[in-house]
């Protein structure tokens, strides 16, 4: 059964060295102790740790930076409408080329 995390706001203070405390009754429901690991993402404004217990193994991948930043452009295009829809396989190669060029011919849409 997926346990569902309520939304709550709670406050905790930067001290020496970055140390942050989490405060206790995030702790408490998190069973978090001493010791657990959690990853940190870095948002544009915000952090977000998430407890390495309660991340699904097979999906820990889309937390590295630099995936996370294609997921993100992949989906820009998505909504802007920048998708090709292949039919067949074999014309996979067409698109792609089709894709550079344009991208070639416009200036600033270069990919990192």
């Amino acid at each position: 059964m997926e346990r569902m995390l309520p939304k709550t706001t709670l406050r905790a203070v930067v001290r020496a060295k970055g140390r942050i405390t989490v405060p206790a009754p995030a702790r408490k429901y998190l069973e978090l102790a001493e010791g657990d690991q959690v990853m940190v993402v870095v948002r544009q404004t915000s952090l977000e740790l998430i407890p390495v217990s309660l991340a699904a193994p097979d999906r820990l991948w889309t937390l590295n930076r630099t995936v996370r930043n294609r997921i993100e452009d992949a989906e820009d295009d998505f909504v802007a409408g920048r998708v090709v829809e292949i039919q067949r396989p074999g014309r996979l190669l067409d698109a792609v080329e089709q894709v550079i060029s344009r991208e070639a011919a416009e200036p600033g849409t270069e990919r990192s």
